[in-house]
């Protein structure tokens, strides 16, 4: 029989258990997210400054998608990760512990994050029309149907979707105030239709179509490249092949674990070792919002020009007394020999 001092030692070493379920402590784990958010935040604001503010690129149709996804993600950083800081910041403690944080919390995580993938997963496909089926989108009535449709169709579809399943339940939520994300899933994940649902059709049918898909389009890009005569269009049709092969790294590795994890769990299957790795794969998914305006800019046009224009002297090549002599042919060779040792 346990007195009441063995009780509360035990449920003591089972909170330290649960708040270092990782080897990186919760202050470390704030400065890590901290420092990575602000050299993020930047690239936020030069990729979409540099996407909105050129007309051209604006009015590009591959770009689009890419815009809204830079907009997403960034309106998602500075929501979501200000509530992963002060989860970290009071030791593994949502504050202000109550509900409604907890519901807003949980809308902007699994909201945002799959209104996100989905829009990327449709990139993809859109970005694969626009290569090999450009006429399909030449007309108005073709980038209705194939460019703006499916994305509001999407926005509608998962508003509606996670404001019944998060914030009006089919059962009564439930909360962890000491788990990040208040212990998601919530109730909606006690139906099994809807949680299996939301699994299959938001996290692992969009990372297989977007795999399948980038891996036609790289190798379709790769034999078409003989047959594209022009090199401006094929250097056109690689930089877009790059930035999406890029993106989707991101959202597939990083993303992989924390969804096979979540899927094994929610069969029924019991892993030993789930609550730990659950962690690290949670925390390290989040490094997609963090990396995605990085993998957007590489392959944004002319940025080595907008890199020079910020840093001119970084990128000019040393020249020691350059000189540049112009004469016509009534120059004299007394001028020329003067203006020698000037070159010297």
């Amino acid at each position: 029989m346990y007195s009441s001092k063995d009780t509360e030692n035990q449920s003591l070493a089972e909170q330290e258990s649960k708040n270092f379920n990782m080897a990186i402590s919760f202050p470390v784990r704030f400065w890590i997210f901290l420092i990575s958010l602000i050299p993020s935040f930047v690239c936020y604001v030069f990729a979409l400054w540099h996407l909105l503010c050129d007309r051209v690129l604006r009015g590009t149709l591959s770009n689009h998608t890419i815009i809204l996804l830079l907009i997403i993600n960034l309106i998602y950083e500075l929501i979501n990760i200000p509530l992963y800081l002060s989860y970290f910041y009071h030791f593994g403690n949502v504050f202000p512990s109550t509900p409604n944080v907890c519901l807003f919390w949980i809308f902007i995580d699994e909201g945002l994050f799959s209104i996100s993938l989905l829009i990327f997963v449709w990139a993809t496909v859109e970005r694969y029309i626009i290569i090999f089926h450009k006429k399909s989108i030449s007309t108005w009535k073709g980038r209705a149907l194939f460019h703006y449709s499916p994305l509001i169709i999407l926005f509608i579809y998962l508003f509606l979707f996670f404001s019944f399943t998060v914030i009006f339940p089919p059962c009564k939520n439930t909360f962890e105030y000491d788990a990040p994300i208040c212990g998601f899933p919530v109730g909606y994940y006690d139906v099994k239709l809807v949680g299996i649902w939301d699994v299959l059709f938001h996290d692992i049918s969009p990372v297989v179509v977007m795999a399948v898909f980038n891996v036609v389009l790289f190798f379709r890009v790769i034999l078409r490249k003989r047959r594209w005569t022009q090199l401006i269009e094929w250097g056109k049709y690689r930089k877009m092949a790059i930035q999406l092969l890029s993106i989707s790294a991101l959202y597939f590795f990083l993303h992989i674990p924390d969804m096979i994890l979540t899927l094994g769990t929610f069969s029924g299957a019991h892993i030993s070792f789930s609550d730990v790795f659950d962690t690290y794969t949670k925390f390290f998914s989040t490094y997609t919002t963090f990396l995605l305006p990085f993998a957007s800019a590489v392959s944004l046009p002319i940025l080595k020009t907008k890199l020079k224009n910020l840093y001119p002297y970084r990128f000019q090549p040393k020249r020691l007394h350059s000189m540049t002599i112009e004469f016509n042919r009534g120059t004299d060779a007394r001028q020329i020999n003067a203006l020698l040792p000037m070159v010297n």
